[in-house]
């Protein structure tokens, strides 16, 4: 026998080995139990079945640690049938009191298992092992990348989010104290930590998405940190790393994991006060969801969708098929295992005499608990708690899909009404807009014209307003900038009539009749609807155009003026070059001169240096070949004194004084 076939065959790891063989029949028939009596609680809040699921995960290791010591203590060579586990809670005195005692095999079938099992032991307590490295590796790599990822590329938040996080802190009662960090990495709000708490929030939702709605997340994440959460999943996460080739583990786990996510959504709801707000909250996070693996706590825990539905009421019965098809294999399993193991003999190695098998049998009769003939289903999505404001019951459910299929949508994806119900699309408003002429609008139409509030009133001012052919998309972009039906009727009569694009390039520049009215007042004429629409788009000011005529210049025009907005001509600079003797100057010259950089202190310049006949063609002439005062200085310098304008630039022109030689 080698060194390890003999480690592996003492009494300890033979215990275990047993243990981790037993708990395929415990496990399916606390995964039995836990689903009966969460078909109990499916109309119970989502703390009961919360509840019911963590008592069913701490089950499964007290019982499998109970197996284990009841192998040690009793000197177990073989494998216990669950009768005999049975019979030794409720008649100790009678089952342990034998001495090498042997329940007799009911076939060879179940003796070569026993044999089996016995003969490769060893490789499935080497297998288990491995299993529980590989994974304990895994959750310390999840553990160390969180930690990381609080300290990398996280600052603290701002100071309006910190007091946000007070004020919904002091709503769920959170008394320790909580971080509160904008983190660059984190692609979804998260809680990292138990006894120092940090919430890190993405700086890409932190973009997207509103106040309100970021506000309901940041109560989400505050609701784990009250229910201790990040602590309670470590322990989970542990559980589920020893026992972790047992499906029902696994199974109920999700379910922990699920109720735990619609407990936090609730104690959420309370706190922002609105079921809606913080559904949609949740449906705009789920464009930003990415692979990333879950850290912590996290506002993505869980199906988004179901719990969408949840909080809105609607109800998918589709969506429960696979958790029904996972309890019926739990329960085959434990069927199966049951019946395996009942029939495989034990061995006990006391000094007491041996107990007679039919008072065995008896006593194990005698407390046997009755094994359910069929394999719980699973419980059906529970509906919203009774606090939540959104709170809807089946049939309203029944009565919204079937009013939109009355209404022809009968064929919406569960996106789509989900989508619906979160911005109020009803049937009734469906036939109210189809009764103001719009033929089936598309199911984004509604939704469009629900979000920026196009209403069959709306729809009304603006038929009386002249505009009643106007499409579902200029009814909303009519909305979205703010066209208000009286304010419309001023500007037609201004502007005669107007197309829907000329409306909505008014109201974006925000070209109004009494705009109109100070700009012809100026007496520049009568200013056409576009030249109203270009002043507006470069800033022509009612107060630059009469800073620009009390210069004085020559044949200004409205055109003139979007010009001198253009080059960012300023009246004061025009004034200066005014008095520098160049006579009365007009715009054109004005705009030459600005487009050359040919400032006051530039003119004046030259005629410091004694050019007081400058013209300003010659002035623009020397801008645009690079000749400056200081040019002109460097050039007396060199002995080219009394040079007309027109010379210095040829000098300069022809390189004749290299700026080297300046």
């Amino acid at each position: 026998m080698t060194a390890m076939e003999s480690l592996f065959r003492q009494p300890f790891t033979m215990a275990l080995g047993w243990a981790l063989v037993h708990f395929l029949w415990q496990g399916a028939l606390i995964a039995l139990l836990f689903a009966f009596v969460n078909l109990l609680l499916r109309r119970s809040s989502a703390g009961l079945r919360y509840g019911n699921a963590c008592g069913a995960m701490l089950l499964m290791p007290v019982v499998s640690a109970a197996t284990f010591l009841w192998l040690i203590v009793n000197g177990t060579t073989g494998a216990p049938a669950p009768s005999v586990v049975f019979a030794s809670v409720l008649r100790p005195a009678q089952v342990l009191g034998g001495a090498a005692v042997r329940m007799a095999a009911s076939g060879s079938a179940t003796v070569q298992i026993e044999e089996w099992l016995n003969s490769h032991l060893a490789w499935l307590i080497a297998l288990w092992s491995l299993g529980v490295v590989i994974l304990s590796v895994r959750t310390a790599g999840g553990w160390i990348f969180a930690q990381s990822l609080k300290r990398q590329s996280t600052n603290p938040a701002e100071a309006a989010w910190q007091e946000a996080l007070a004020r919904l802190a002091r709503r769920l009662n959170v008394r320790r104290p909580v971080m509160l960090c904008e983190s660059a990495i984190a692609k979804v709000p998260t809680v990292i930590g138990w006894l120092r708490p940090a919430i890190l929030l993405p700086v890409s939702a932190l973009a997207g998405l509103t106040p309100e709605l970021m506000e309901a997340l940041v109560a989400h994440e505050l609701a784990h940190i009250r229910r201790h959460d990040y602590l309670l999943n470590m322990v989970q996460t542990a559980v589920e790393t020893l026992l972790f080739y047992h499906p029902a583990v696994w199974w109920v786990g999700k379910r922990i994991r699920r109720e735990r996510e619609n407990c936090c959504d609730d104690m959420a709801v309370a706190a922002c006060g609105d079921a809606l707000i913080y559904a949609r909250a949740l449906t705009e996070m789920a464009e930003l969801r990415s692979g990333q693996p879950q850290l912590a706590m996290a506002a993505n825990g869980g199906s988004l969708i179901a719990r969408i539905r949840r909080l809105i009421g609607v109800r998918d019965a589709t969506s429960r098929t696979p958790a029904t098809w996972m309890a019926g294999v739990i329960a085959l399993l434990g069927i199966g295992a049951v019946w395996a193991t009942g029939s495989l003999s034990i061995s006990y190695v006391h000094d007491n005499p041996p107990m007679a098998e039919a008072q065995l049998a008896t006593a194990a009769g005698e407390s046997a608990t009755p094994e359910p003939r069929d394999p719980a289903p699973d419980p059906p999505d529970p509906q919203a708690p009774s606090t939540a404001p959104a709170q809807s019951s089946g049939g309203e459910a029944k009565d919204f899909i079937g009013g939109l299929a009355a209404a022809g949508y009968q064929n919406l994806s569960v996106d789509q009404l989900i989508t619906f119900k979160i911005h109020d699309v009803t049937p009734e408003f469906v036939k109210q807009m189809e009764a103001m002429g719009f033929h089936h609008p598309t199911p984004d139409e509604l939704v469009s014209m629900k979000i920026h509030d196009v209403t069959p009133a709306f729809v009304n001012e603006m038929k009386s307003a002249g505009f009643a052919g106007l499409s579902i998309d200029q009814l909303v972009s009519f909305k979205i900038h703010d066209v208000d039906p009286a304010r419309l009727k001023d500007m037609q009569k201004v502007w005669g009539k107007l197309t829907p694009d000329e409306v909505l390039t008014a109201q974006i520049h925000d070209v109004t009749p009494e705009y109109a009215g100070r700009m012809k007042s100026l007496g520049l004429g009568e200013p056409s609807f576009d030249q109203l629409v270009a002043m507006k788009i470069h800033g022509v000011t009612p107060e630059f155009a009469k800073d620009i005529l009390a210069t004085g210049l020559k044949g200004v025009s409205i055109d003139q003026l979007v010009a001198f907005r253009i080059h960012e001509v300023d009246p004061a600079r025009v004034a200066e070059i005014q008095k520098l003797g160049f006579g009365q100057l007009d715009a054109e010259e004005i705009v030459a001169l600005q487009i050359h950089d040919v400032t006051p202190e530039f003119l004046r310049g030259f005629k410091d240096l004694g050019f007081t006949k400058l013209t300003l063609e010659e002035a623009l002439e020397a801008s645009i070949h690079g000749v400056t005062p200081e040019f002109v200085k460097a050039a007396r310098k060199h002995g080219f004194n009394n040079l007309s304008m027109e010379q210095i630039i040829k000098l300069k022109q022809f390189d004749i004084l290299s700026d080297k030689s300046n």
